[in-house]
């Protein structure tokens, strides 16, 4: 089961279609673009996906990715 009011975002890559599939669970899923990435509130997600090519083909992912990873967050000064 899902829960009702989980908040999923997804930052694509090329080709993926993460977000249909995510759709189908019945999960809502709303796309997080460069800027979003930059400048958004990411805090407000419960979980963010990250398309497998995103990292192939996004330089900003890549630095956002890695500083989330280490319980940083992606603030702007922090992704120059």
């Amino acid at each position: 089961d899902v829960a009702p009011d989980l908040t999923v975002g997804y930052v694509p890559g090329v080709g993926d279609r993460i977000p249909e599939a995510l759709e189908t669970l019945g999960v809502a899923t709303e796309i997080i673009d460069d800027t979003m990435l930059q400048f958004g509130h990411l805090e407000r997600f419960d979980t963010i996906v990250v398309g497998v090519r995103a990292l192939e083909t996004r330089c900003i992912t890549c630095r956002a990715t890695r500083l989330m990873s280490n319980g940083k967050s992606a603030t702007p000064d922090r992704l120059k």
